[in-house]
């Protein structure tokens, strides 16, 4: 191989090895946000079954208090 065709290569593989190394990067900051958005999921689940828990008890407290009148509008 003459000297050019190694600088050239030489060149190339640089190219290649900064790009992969980007890449390697890209996926690690994206790692990143999956996981966050995977606590941030978990987080509003739990907090949307806490609403359910509230919204049923509402939902059973209106039955068990019967004597209280209904609002006007009804």
């Amino acid at each position: 191989m003459s000297q050019d065709t190694q600088s050239q290569n030489d060149a190339r593989l640089e190219a290649v090895e900064l790009k992969c190394m980007d890449l390697e990067n890209s996926v690690a900051e994206l790692n990143t946000v999956i996981i966050r958005q995977y606590q941030e999921i978990d987080l509003l689940k739990t907090q949307l079954e806490r609403l359910r828990g509230q919204i049923s008890g509402l939902d059973s407290g209106n039955d068990e208090n019967p004597t209280e009148p209904p609002p006007p509008h009804y």
